[in-house]
């Protein structure tokens, strides 16, 4: 199934519902078992081809970006994240004695 043909039959789902595409795509992330095998491999291909994202099965992601992907499978594997470590320290002030206090902020 092309990009094309998944919209149609999204579209045509969407219509039976009397929603929006954008309704059918949240309905079917949510409720991934309520549709039919076509509806759901046409949402697929949507999300792959349409959106560009990637299938991401780990920590319960579901699609996501590949620097997303990315970053739940170093938790996954118990590396971790780190986001920002140096953006968030506090200052410091250092005076004559070489002690050090903390910049008021």
């Amino acid at each position: 199934m092309k990009l094309k043909g998944a919209l149609t039959i999204l579209n045509k789902r969407a219509d039976w519902y009397g929603e929006s595409l954008d309704w059918l795509i949240d309905f079917i992330d949510t409720h991934p078992m309520a549709e039919t095998c076509k509806v759901t491999e046409a949402h697929d291909v949507y999300k792959r081809e349409g959106l560009g994202l990637i299938w991401c099965g780990l920590n319960g992601v579901g699609y996501t970006t590949v620097k997303k992907a990315h970053e739940e499978y170093l938790v996954w594997r118990g590396d971790g994240f780190q986001q920002n470590l140096f953006d968030s320290l506090p200052e410091y002030n250092q005076d004559s004695y070489g002690n050090y206090s903390l910049k008021k902020v």
